[in-house]
């Protein structure tokens, strides 16, 4: 199935197998999970949730400081 990703006004579409989590995604990109954040629409998502077809994806990275 194919997903739709979007990084640092980058975007990009993914074929990935059906039951592929937003974890597993990350990684597979070599994203380190604590530095950013997914959002699926408006939404953010956990780690945990599984990717559907068409699913549009957008990976905000954290930054912080002080």
């Amino acid at each position: 199935m194919k997903v739709r990703v979007r990084f640092e006004g980058r975007e990009r579409e993914m074929e990935v197998r059906e039951g592929t989590t937003v974890e597993e995604l990350l990684e597979r990109l070599g994203y380190d999970r604590e530095s950013v954040l997914v959002r699926k629409g408006k939404k953010l998502v956990v780690e945990e949730e599984e990717l559907s077809e068409g699913d549009e994806l957008e990976i905000i990275r954290v930054v912080t400081g002080g």
